[in-house]
């Protein structure tokens, strides 16, 4: 029994040193600094995996939806009461059927390159996600109806828009 004690004791010994030695450093290491007073050129944070990409399109982890959201702007946000407010966007119209939404974007928005031409690919990116969201709602319905030929012919669907994506996309670098 008294052996039991001993190694319990020893094992909080332990671990109590570790979590403090992880608690701090007095390092005065300033390779990451970017040559201004007090400013780094990195941020570092901490996650549980690895992070496989930053397309959003392609987010499918929680990691890469968290650094997503860190590095990414949307176009609205929530504010401290949910209601729906403008990030990215300065103003939006929603039309009286409630299918058109039309969103201005801010002056100062501008993309890595500067060219505001890259909005309209990245529209694109968005308009892909909502097709493809349309698309199951109009799968899962036709599925009720057809039977299992719903998936055929959403694989065929499938198939004539990736088609029409790609060659736009050659036309877009061409011109």
């Amino acid at each position: 029994m008294k052996r039991k004690r001993l190694a319990a004791l020893l094992m909080s010994v332990v671990m109590s040193a570790t979590v403090l030695a992880g608690c701090g450093s007095k390092s005065n290491d300033s390779s990451n600094t970017s040559g201004e007073s007090g400013t780094k050129d990195s941020i570092t944070v901490s996650m549980d995996g690895n992070v496989t990409t930053l397309c959003p399109m392609e987010s499918n982890t929680a990691n890469n939806q968290m650094l997503g959201n860190l590095i990414l702007s949307s176009i609205t946000d929530f504010d401290d009461d949910w209601n729906v407010v403008p990030n990215v966007a300065a103003s939006w119209e929603i039309s009286d059927d409630g299918m058109t939404y039309t969103y201005t974007l801010r002056d100062d928005v501008y993309f890595h390159s500067g060219d505001k031409r890259i909005l309209a690919k990245a529209g694109g990116y968005f308009g892909v996600i909502l097709l493809f969201a349309v698309g199951a709602g109009i799968g899962g319905a036709a599925t009720a109806h057809i039977g299992e030929r719903a998936i055929w012919v959403s694989c065929a669907l499938l198939t004539v828009s990736f088609c029409i994506m790609f060659k736009r996309e050659r036309r877009n670098e061409q011109e």
